[in-house]
């Protein structure tokens, strides 16, 4: 019998009991060549590689070598046997092994008949959320995976995260469509979609304690802030922020995002810190919405972040980050007998925290 349409081939198919979910049947098997492009994939992957970038596996492919299985999630359960073959017909996801899939559909296409078999696990009645968990179980200690990626995937679970994406693709924002989210960094993009997450939480840290460079405790504390200071409000800083910067240095005119020092991720940490840590940038109950007076924003566009001995800390971390501050505190300070910044009492914190990095 003709294979069905647009449905999964799978060849010498057996079933295997598995602990995930509980306890569950999966299904084993090699996917027929055939069948490859109509694998699906998500949004919660990563974006495909170019196919430079899969040379060494489309060559081992090419000389008759294996790659390790892949995971597939079916978002149903209705298939046919034939022998010890199975058709699945219901929406089959790549989990895990995208990139291999597309070697595979790439050294065919480059040698037509070439034999490839790629083993694959199944497991029936999946949805995009339990996907969505399990890759990030199986990615997230691979250094590979971006947190980016990440961070993008948690958007539906984390509030915090979803008004920053959302923000992120906002035409009206001046960084709208330049947030990379994706695993590597485009040309058109500006700054990470982790840099972000963390601006925003040292930009807050006075409402919530805003240091970690973890992913998931950055997350954690958004999802805190916005419901202290609701999600609104955050937003409207983040756009205040970045519009300040884009009046002192420019941003809607950066081509080259590595020409701009003001956008190195260690600077703009460390000035979200700095409004965070004096009252004269905030106003409203608690000190909840960001404001920065004309001849403030005058005084610190004319800190010298071209200075030899100021720019290679824009893209330091650490202690530097801390070196970086404080010049950038008697810089404003400079000049003036009275009406110096204050500052808040002290929380004991500097950005000398190791993590994850962009």
């Amino acid at each position: 019998m003709a294979q069905d349409l647009k449905s999964v081939k799978i060849i010498s198919g057996a079933l295997h009991e598995s602990p995930l979910r509980g306890g569950t049947i999966i299904l084993r098997g090699v996917i027929d060549s055939s069948s490859l492009k109509s694998l699906r994939f998500d949004e919660y992957q990563r974006e495909a590689l170019p196919l430079a970038s899969l040379k060494k596996l489309t060559d081992a492919l090419k000389a008759g070598e294996s790659l390790p299985d892949i995971e597939i999630g079916m978002r149903g359960q209705k298939h046919r046997t034939s022998g010890e073959d199975w058709f699945l017909q219901d929406d089959c996801f790549v989990i895990d092994g995208q990139q291999r899939v597309n070697a595979c559909i790439n050294a065919i296409a480059q040698q037509p008949g070439l034999p490839v078999f790629l083993g694959a696990a199944i497991h029936f009645d999946t949805d995009k959320v339990w996907e969505r968990d399990r890759f990030r179980i199986l990615n997230s200690d691979r250094v590979k995976v971006s947190p980016n990626v990440l961070a993008r995937n948690m958007r539906d679970t984390h509030a915090g995260v979803n008004m920053i994406y959302r923000l992120s693709e906002s035409d009206m924002f001046c960084l709208g469509h330049k947030i990379s989210w994706d695993q590597n960094m485009k040309r058109t993009k500006l700054i990470t979609a982790l840099n972000l997450m963390k601006i925003t939480g040292r930009l807050h840290g006075h409402m919530s304690a805003g240091y970690s460079n973890q992913l998931n405790e950055v997350a954690r504390q958004l999802d805190n802030l916005v419901e202290k200071a609701t999600a609104s409000q955050v937003r409207d800083n983040i756009v205040s922020f970045f519009n300040a910067v884009d009046e002192m240095w420019g941003i809607r005119a950066v081509a080259y995002r590595e020409l701009a020092i003001h956008l190195h991720g260690g600077f703009l940490q460390m000035l979200a810190r700095f409004f965070s840590d004096h009252k004269d940038f905030w106003r409203g109950v608690s000190d909840q919405k960001l404001f920065i007076e004309k001849d403030l924003k005058v005084k610190i566009a004319s800190f010298p972040l071209n200075d030899p001995g100021v720019a290679p800390l824009t893209s330091s971390a650490g202690a530097s980050l801390n070196v970086l501050y404080e010049m950038l505190v008697k810089h404003v300070n400079s000049g003036k007998r009275v009406k110096h910044l204050q500052p808040r009492p002290s929380r004991c914190v500097s950005d000398t925290d190791e993590g994850e990095s962009e």
